[in-house]
């Protein structure tokens, strides 16, 4: 059985290595939540655009009501759910699964007009 404080440990971990890698200033991102209707965990504009980030420490995420609210009501353009597998896939049309250590590639091959 994993610590109980190992996914708040990840989640940390993973926006300190996304700050890094994203061309963005550091107070562009937010974290949104809805009371008991889910949360994203980095939130941006960039190019005119919103995206966004969920991070779970599991070994298969999947599609969550969460992650659709999210999408729909911040109106993301994508939403990447980082977690620490090594498979990449896609959820939904806007949301794809992908391990932290692509995240770079991943991100930076998005479109962004």
């Amino acid at each position: 059985m994993a610590h109980p404080k190992l996914g708040a440990s990840w989640e940390g971990f993973c926006i300190e290595m996304i700050l890094k890698t994203l061309n963005v200033p550091p107070e562009s991102f937010f974290f949104w939540s809805l009371h008991q209707w889910g949360e994203v965990d980095l939130y941006w504009q960039d190019h005119g655009k919103n995206w966004g980030i969920e991070i779970k420490y599991e070994d298969a995420p999947q599609l969550t009501r969460s992650m659709k609210i999210a999408v729909k009501d911040l109106e993301l353009e994508h939403l990447w759910v980082i977690y620490p597998g090594n498979a990449h896939y896609s959820l939904d049309q806007k949301i794809s699964v992908i391990p932290l250590s692509d995240f770079n590639s991943s991100v930076t091959s998005a479109p962004k007009n």
